[in-house]
Parts: C-alpha cells; sequence; structure tokens
C-alpha cells in the first residue's frame, strides 16, 4: 500500500509538471570563444525575440529553421493603484500565456525570460513616490523632467523589487522548469539598465542626490556654449564634482545590475538550479555626439563584466549606421566581454521592409533586408556572440 501511495504521489508530481527535469544552461568555452551550453552541449545560442509575436506563423517559421530558443518574458509594471501585488500575479499569467504559446508550436522550444524592473505598479507607485523617479535635466528644453520609471537609488522600488524578481524566478522554476532557460532581469529605461535616453543628464532625483552624497553640478556643466554640442571633456581639476557625478552615476547603475543578477542567482541556487542569467550593459560604442553617452550608466563595466552572477552581456546592434550602405557594429565591447569569460549576445531588431515606415527602417524590399540580416549576423559571429 505504501508502495502504491509513493507511485500516486510521483505521477501527481509528474501532472503538475513539477518533478519535469530543469533545463541546465551555462556559458562555457567552445571553440575558443565563450558559448551556450544547453543541458551539456554547445549551442549556437540563435534566438528568436517573440515578446510582441503578432501571430503563431513567427514561431512555426522560427522552429522549422530549426531556431528552438525564444525570448520572451513579464514586467513588474501595473496600472491599477488599489490592486498592489495583485498587478503581479497577473502579469506571471500573461507570461504562463506566452510561454504555452510557444511551446504548442514548437515542443523543442526553451524561453529566456526578460524581467523589466522599471517601476512597482506603476500607477500606485507614481502616486505614492512621485520625486521617487528618474529626474532628468533636458538640455532642449532647458528644464527638469521626471521619467516613468524609478530612480535606482529609489528606497521603495530597492524595498519591493527584488522581492519580485525572486517571486518571478521561483514562478518559472516550478511551472515550467524544463522551458525556462535563463534570465535576463533589467532596471530603469525598456530595462536596458539606462537612465534615459537622448540628450538627458540623469539622473537628478532627491533620492539618488542623497545616495550620492554631495550637492549635484550644475548639468550645463556637461555641455559646451552651442546646445547642438553634446560633448564635453571634463576637467578633472575644475569639473572635478561632474566627474565624480557621472563616475557615481555608474557605479550606482552597475550595484543595481549586479545585485538584479545576484537575486536571480540566488534563488535559482535556493532550488538547485543550474541556469544563465544576463543584462544589457556597457553601450560604449555609440555615434560620437550621441548625448545617451553622458547619462546611460554604463561607464562601469569592469563591475558588471566581474560579477560571478553575470553570464552574457547584451545590446543591440549601434542604430546610427544600419541603412543600406552602412555597417554593422555592437554598442558594447565584445571583446571586453569575451576576455571575461561571458557571452556577447546581439540583439538584431532592425525594422525591415514590413517594418511600413517605423523608424529606423533600414531596408525596402525582401532582397534588401536579406543582406543587412547576413551583413549584421557576421558581425556578431565575427566577434564569437549570438
Amino acid at each position: 500500500m505504501i508502495y502504491g501511495l509513493a507511485l500516486a504521489f510521483i505521477c501527481a508530481l509528474q501532472v503538475e509538471g513539477l518533478a519535469k527535469e530543469a533545463v541546465v544552461s551555462e556559458v562555457k568555452i567552445y571553440e575558443g570563444v565563450p558559448a551556450l551550453w544547453v543541458n551539456g552541449k554547445p549551442s549556437t545560442g540563435c534566438m528568436f525575440w517573440s515578446g510582441r509575436v503578432d501571430s503563431d506563423k513567427d514561431i512555426e517559421v522560427m522552429c522549422k529553421a530549426g531556431i528552438h530558443l525564444y525570448n520572451t518574458g513579464c514586467s513588474v509594471d501595473g496600472d491599477d493603484p488599489e490592486r498592489g501585488s495583485d498587478v503581479l500575479e497577473g502579469e506571471l499569467k500573461g507570461l504562463d500565456a506566452k510561454i504555452a504559446r510557444i511551446v504548442r508550436i514548437d515542443p523543442d522550444a526553451k524561453v529566456l525570460v526578460r524581467v523589466g524592473t522599471r517601476i512597482p505598479f506603476t500607477a500606485w507607485w507614481i502616486l505614492s513616490h512621485p520625486e521617487e523617479r528618474v529626474r532628468c535635466y533636458n538640455i532642449a528644453s532647458g528644464a527638469y523632467e521626471y521619467a516613468d520609471w524609478a530612480s535606482p537609488s529609489s528606497p521603495s522600488w530597492n524595498a519591493v523589487m527584488y522581492n519580485a524578481v525572486r517571486k518571478i524566478v521561483r514562478h518559472c522554476e516550478e511551472k515550467w522548469p524544463d522551458r525556462v532557460l535563463g534570465y535576463n532581469p533589467g532596471a530603469c529605461s525598456s530595462t536596458e539598465n539606462m537612465y534615459m535616453y537622448g540628450n538627458n543628464i540623469a539622473d537628478f532625483s532627491p533620492c539618488h542626490i542623497k545616495a550620492f552624497g554631495h550637492a549635484a553640478p550644475d548639468p550645463m556643466c556637461f555641455f559646451a556654449q552651442s546646445p547642438f554640442d553634446f560633448r564635453r571633456l571634463l576637467d578633472p581639476v575644475s569639473d572635478r564634482d561632474a566627474v565624480a557625478f557621472r563616475r557615481f552615476q555608474s557605479t550606482a547603475m552597475a550595484e543595481t545590475v549586479c545585485r538584479l543578477a545576484r537575486t536571480v542567482k540566488d534563488e535559482l541556487g535556493k532550488m538547485g538550479r543550474n541556469k544563465i542569467c544576463g543584462v544589457f550593459y556597457g553601450y560604449m560604442c555609440r555615434h560620437v555626439n550621441d548625448g545617451g553617452l553622458l547619462c546611460d550608466g554604463h561607464q562601469a563595466q569592469d563591475a558588471v563584466y566581474s560579477s560571478p552572477d553575470v553570464d552574457f552581456i547584451a545590446a543591440p546592434l549601434d542604430y546610427s549606421t544600419r541603412q543600406l550602405g552602412g555597417v554593422a557594429y555592437a554598442q558594447c565591447m565584445p571583446g571586453a566581454v569575451a576576455v571575461r569569460g561571458k557571452l556577447y549576445y546581439a540583439e538584431e531588431d532592425s525594422r525591415l521592409h514590413l517594418a511600413h515606415g517605423q523608424g529606423n527602417q533600414t531596408s525596402g524590399n525582401e532582397e534588401e533586408s536579406h543582406w543587412t540580416i547576413l551583413r549584421n549576423f557576421f558581425d556578431s559571429y565575427s566577434h564569437g556572440g549570438a
């Protein structure tokens, strides 16, 4: 009788999905460069971002082509000021629906879960903590303005966000252990761990300045006289306050990135799981006059690339040169990533001929799209990336 009860219990676990064999993913050297390994075998790492997939056909095409890795995810954002943490439950249900859809079409699918942590439960949080959002100085308007995401120095954001990340990881590992490849957490703008896009200087929120420990410098010290000259070298003596502020900006963001990765790995460790975790970071190689270089907070690569909790570094290809006749190049430095034993993941999100006039459209017909994709693929491939 005891044997029968034990057998029934094991069967019940299998029915509930709790006894499924978990994916083992890691980054190890293959052919001289860091590469993705899945369940003990090297993988090309080629992945389809299906976060905005419009039809089953997209997944069917990838599956037919032999691509079985997908990237989708959830966010800790929400809209209802009364629901509080229930918003996270709704996000998890949405994530479950996405993964179930992918698996239904591709039985061999593995999913990298992107976790957005911009603001916890958006409307409620903004109403309660309006001054803990990233506060930028916009040189075009000459005014300070708040973004719709939390400052990494926000006490309330820090109090709830890492617990939310743990809940997401635990949910995925309990429900989809055999499907979830790993995790890609991110904070602030577009989960890319950036304070702000464009020609702004961030972050001047009260909580961030308090963490800085000194008075904030005049934002105009970062610019020359012309409002169109967005690049300026700072003097280490006369501009020492500005230098210290910019260094703090990147250090604070790097600490946030590393803590997000540590949270993911710690929760995985509690469940006995070995899976990859990576982040968007290191955006250095961009258009020389891009004001984002001043405010993205990505100038502390050593701390992030040295983290044992970060397995891969992701970055989109630079947007300013993708057009026909242009070139493909990484916004981060793939060599610096590889030498630390990390995998470089290039996000190829070019707007091709079916984009119908969207921004950054790079091709006008199918043939041009073919050559654009091939060019961009070889850029990643030549760096040993995925």
